[in-house]
Parts: structure tokens; sequence; C-alpha cells
């Protein structure tokens, strides 16, 4: 069996947050705050369904270990979610630190769907991954 960790991250919350409350919207600050809560625990209980394990699901994260085998379901679920049209980034490694960089490059490169850091390069995860190779990223 091998495990990654995956890091998931929502895109541009902390923009969507403060034009909400400089707008002085609460209803639908609330709103979007149920919506986050409610798509954080969805991807959490999937990758718990799979047999991973939660290390941090708080705000608008997700740190969990997952086998490689079901990394292709919770991207494509991941994938499925917006929350009010923010979309989510992720982040995956064979090691906690490397999924972090992964996540991080993710988001500074556009909010890319998924990223994979192994031996020290970056990659775009597709679906066949763990099958076989795929280009490197600069």
């Amino acid at each position: 069996m091998s495990e990654y960790y995956i890091a998931i991250d929502c895109n541009q919350t902390g923009k969507k947050l403060e034009k909400l409350i400089f707008a002085k919207d609460l209803t639908k600050l609330k709103d979007f705050s149920q919506n986050l809560t409610a798509a954080i625990n969805k991807l959490s209980d999937k990758i718990q369904t799979l047999g991973g394990e939660i290390i941090i699901s708080a705000g608008d994260n997700i740190l969990g270990l997952i086998d490689t085998k079901h990394i292709k379901s919770v991207v494509k679920q991941t994938n499925s979610i917006t929350v009010d049209g923010n979309t989510f980034s992720i982040g995956m490694s064979s090691d906690i630190v490397g999924a972090y960089l992964a996540l991080k490059y993710a988001k500074s490169s556009g909010n890319i769907s998924a990223i994979i850091y192994e031996d020290g390069e970056f990659s775009m995860y597709s679906p066949s991954h763990f099958s076989e190779q795929i280009a490197k990223l600069p």
C-alpha cells in the first residue's frame, strides 16, 4: 500500500470574505461560511470513507493521508465542488512538506487543480499519474 498526503484548500476564500464583510452583507457571509463548511466536511468524509486519515480539517483546508489508489476519486470529487464560485486547489506528495509545497505551487500558478511533488519536481496530476509518467512542470 502506497500512501500520499493530500492538501486541499479553497481558492480565493479570503478575498470573498473581505468583499462580503466590507459590503456588510451578513446574510451572504453566513451562507458562504455554511456552504464552505459543508464542502470541507463532504471532502473530509470522502477521504475517511475511502480509508484515509484526516490530519487537519479546519476553515477552508484539509490535510489528509490516503492510499494512492483512491486519489483519483478524491480529486474528481474535489474538482466537482465549488463554493459560491470558488474552486479548490490540491497538493499531493509522499511526505507532508511536499504536499504543502505542491498546494502552494498549485495556488501560485493560477489555482491549478492538482499538483504532485515527487523527487524535488512538480507535475500536474492526471488520472493515470500512478501508472505512467507525465510531463514535469517548470
